[in-house]
């Protein structure tokens, strides 16, 4: 409501603004400069305004200039009609409802008829088949979108995260910029082909409408401390009885630039090692491998029944309609929701980094659901989760970070001087291999669900689709923010997995790009000044072209007088005609011979404040004297005049 009441107030004033320029100046060209932005606005979002909206637009700028190449606009108060201005070689004429009505009329069928006639020519079919959708249009309109509902907040982040993520807090991210600076570092030993999790915060109750997930609370409202859930009590447990594919691994876990937290593996008893910037803490963990059964009991089910089940009533409508749509059952198995779910979000709602933070007084779920239809990984996340519950499967909302395995083996390092079974023993799925360090960015930044499976336990369910799109580019913005101190952003947690840099990479790029920064102000500061510069020469010779002879000799005169005050400050203490032309005279600056300085001053006077024009004659004299100056001022170099 308040970026409405603003624009509406700024639309206003501007309403006011282009209503005097056009009824007192008539400058309708300079209107159509200003307002080309917005008018293309409607085109480039392709919302091309109907055939009448167009002819009546185009019919008020025609009758504009219509009426300015009559002038229409210098009034008269005299009786008659019309008056020829025989100066100026155009009517005058006072305002006459009927000639008005007949201008605009005419501009109207002149406009309907070659806009109909282009239509025809050129239909927009035509054009859309042949030219299509432009990449850069594809590639920036997400953003013209978020700035048309937010405004210019469309462009920033309401609050500082990783990857998009912050602890459960949801709704102020507009876009995911990633620095693609080292968060962690990682030394394991790889044993499973798919993705590896390190969570960091699990979210059991989502408010709706301050759009933030909130950690798991007793009935006094307490933040129930962390403790290991069953399922990872049941890993170990089939790990020590030595049933198949069971093992057990060790990761050591550096925290380079990450916020403080636990970064817990699955599935690992190790629930309170947080680790601090500058520190790292390593973790036992007991991969869940084997696809089968790890003999979850009644009590678990029931504990998991009633402590994630719970959906507000203000997400209720939105969250059925999605279940519906995607075919959730309760009568379906829990592997068979999460692939419906997940395969709905592929077909029917784009991954995107740039969805636009949730509008002020919207529910993050319900806005992502209904309205957006577009978002990244904690969109997806937030919604299954409540999906889920909806059918029954007890789900749990996480935020952490997901690393690939084409990450560890594209940018990670082989540890050679420590020993595989020092970090892993048992079953793996890729056979015994060496042990690895690699380096996590926010780029691997995630939040995904767990989900309940009466025999599984809990079990990682990510449903976040596929992305097709290239993160924001964030190389000039980001780096910026970095050099002057403010790049980082703090906040635990993840996205999509791209690649990391190391840190010679990242100083050799930050260096780069401190140059072409330079270099791009530099050649800022040159554009403007030259624009600036031809701007007010352009505007001068458009003035005096359509000047009178009066007005183009005391145009002259003025750019005469400026060029010498540059040299000589103390021209600029001479405020009439007299002194002026006496002190040009005096320093050598006039030609006597040419004009007399008597003479000189009846001219200018006659031109500055007399409706009588100056001769052909006397404006070439003048001339003369302007453009001969220098050499004049060179014969009389060195020499003063009494």
């Amino acid at each position: 409501m308040t970026v409405t009441i603003s624009m509406s107030y700024i639309g206003c004033i501007c309403c006011v603004l282009v209503n005097i320029m056009v009824s007192r100046k008539m400058r309708c060209a300079l209107l159509v400069i200003l307002g080309a932005g917005v008018l293309a606005m409607p085109l480039y979002l392709e919302q091309e305004p109907s055939f009448l909206y167009m002819t009546m637009f185009l019919a008020g700028v025609f009758s504009c200039f219509m009426l300015r190449g009559n002038g229409h606009y210098l009034l008269t108060f005299q009786d008659d009609a019309y008056q020829w201005d025989g100066r100026k070689k155009q009517f005058a004429y006072v305002y006459d409802f009927r000639n008005a009505a007949r201008a605009v009329i005419s501009a109207v069928l002149v406009c309907a008829v070659i806009l109909g006639a282009g239509s025809v020519i050129y239909p927009r079919s035509l054009h859309q088949s042949a030219c299509g959708t432009s990449n850069l249009k594809k590639a920036s309109m997400e953003t013209v979108e978020n700035i048309s509902i937010l405004g210019l907040m469309g462009l920033f982040n309401f609050y500082p995260n990783t990857g998009g993520l912050t602890n459960g807090t949801l709704g102020g991210v507009n876009a995911i910029r990633y620095d693609y600076e080292t968060d962690l570092t990682i030394e394991f030993a790889p044993y499973t082909q798919n993705r590896i999790y390190l969570k960091t915060f699990t979210g059991c109750d989502y408010l709706p409408f301050s759009n933030r997930w909130q950690r798991q609370t007793d009935e006094q409202g307490r933040k129930v401390a962390e403790q290991p859930d069953f399922t990872t009590r049941l890993m170990k447990k089939n790990y020590q009885k030595h049933k198949k594919k069971t093992g057990k691994g060790k990761i050591i876990v550096k925290n380079v630039a990450a916020a403080a937290g636990v970064y817990l593996p699955y599935y690992s008893e190790e629930v309170n090692k947080e680790i601090y910037p500058g520190t790292q803490q390593e973790y036992i963990f007991y991969p869940s491998l084997s696809g089968k059964a790890i003999g979850v009991s009644e009590a678990d089910r029931q504990e998991a029944q009633a402590d994630w089940l719970h959906i507000s009533e203000d997400n209720l409508e939105e969250i059925k309609k999605l279940c519906q749509e995607a075919g959730l059952s309760e009568m379906d198995s829990v592997p068979d929701n999460v692939q419906k779910l997940a395969q709905y979000f592929q077909d029917n709602i784009p991954y995107s980094y740039r969805p636009g933070a949730t509008p002020y007084r919207a529910d993050f779920i319900n806005y992502f659901l209904g309205k957006n239809r577009r978002g990244y990984c904690a969109h997806f996340a937030s919604a299954a989760t409540l999906a889920f519950r909806y059918t029954g499967i007890p789900a749990r909302y996480v935020e952490g970070y997901g690393i690939d395995p084409e990450d560890i083996s594209e940018e990670g390092t082989i540890e050679y001087d420590q020993k595989y079974e020092d970090y892993y023993e048992g079953y793996s799925e890729v056979g015994k291999t060496a042990v690895v360090s690699a380096n996590v960015t926010d780029a691997s930044a995630h939040a995904w669900v767990e989900v309940f499976d009466p025999d599984m336990g809990w079990q990682v369910a990510d449903v976040t689709p596929s992305s097709g799109e290239e993160p924001e580019d964030n190389g000039l913005w980001q780096r910026i923010l970095n050099f002057l101190g403010a790049g980082k952003s703090s906040g635990g947690s993840t996205t999509n997995g791209d690649g990391g840099q190391n840190d010679s990479e990242a100083a050799e790029q930050l260096k780069q790009t401190t140059g072409y920064v330079s270099v791009g102000i530099v050649a800022a500061v040159l554009l403007i000044l030259i624009v600036r510069r031809l701007g007010k020469k352009i505007i001068w010779l458009i003035r005096f072209r359509k000047g009178s002879r009066n007005d183009r000799l005391i145009m002259e005169y003025q750019g005469y007088l400026e060029s010498i005050t540059r040299k000589q400050n103390s021209l600029g203490d001479c405020k009439n005609y007299q002194d002026q032309l006496n002190w040009l005279d005096k320093h050598g600056y006039w030609r006597s011979d040419v004009v007399r300085l008597e003479k000189a001053v009846s001219i200018l006077e006659r031109a500055g404040f007399s409706k009588t024009e100056v001769t052909f004659h006397e404006y070439g004299m003048m001339r003369k004297c302007f453009r001969n100056y220098k050499k004049a001022a060179g014969k009389a170099s060195g020499r003063k005049r009494g």
